[in-house]
């Protein structure tokens, strides 16, 4: 998942301090609230440090139920694909789930390898697959991987 909508309205205010705004602080917990009713509920997020990050995964979590464990990465600011890639690995190989909640254009480039195909990714904007892996360490962008599900606060009405 890509971070809800940030605000600009300070300009003062560095990138990774920049807060959500109000169209951000609506769109996330309907983004939590369609994963809670389509089963795509993680274990586990692994979400960046920034301010919009914390901020879009607290209002998402409140929909979800039960909630994930949450780690928090300073590596997922702005990473590029092998760096997510690296932090995806660090997965506990007992988790079956496992969502990210990161910046474009990382998440951007990660989620059209995995589908074979460029997908924008939007603010808010949240892709599910199923992959096909041995474990988290054997992950990879080219890892085989079926999408389950694509939405954006856009397709919600």
């Amino acid at each position: 998942m890509r971070h809800a909508k940030s605000s600009w309205a300070n300009e003062g205010t560095p990138d990774f301090q920049r807060p959500l705004n109000s169209r951000g602080e609506r769109d996330a917990p309907r983004i939590g609230a369609w994963m809670q009713e389509n089963g795509h509920c993680p274990e586990v997020l692994f979400s960046s440090t920034s301010t919009r990050t914390r901020e879009t995964a607290a209002l998402f979590l409140q929909e979800l139920h039960p909630a994930p464990t949450v780690e928090y990465y300073d590596d997922l600011y702005h990473a590029d694909v092998p760096t997510l890639t690296r932090v995806i690995q660090k997965a506990d190989s007992q988790i079956e789930s496992l969502m990210v909640l990161a910046h474009n254009p990382g998440m951007e480039q990660l989620i059209s390898s995995l589908k074979g195909k460029f997908e924008e990714l939007p603010t808010s904007a949240l892709a599910v697959f199923q992959l096909d892996i041995l474990g988290w360490d054997t992950f990879s962008e080219g890892s085989k991987a079926k999408l389950l599900g694509y939405v954006t606060p856009h397709d919600l009405g």
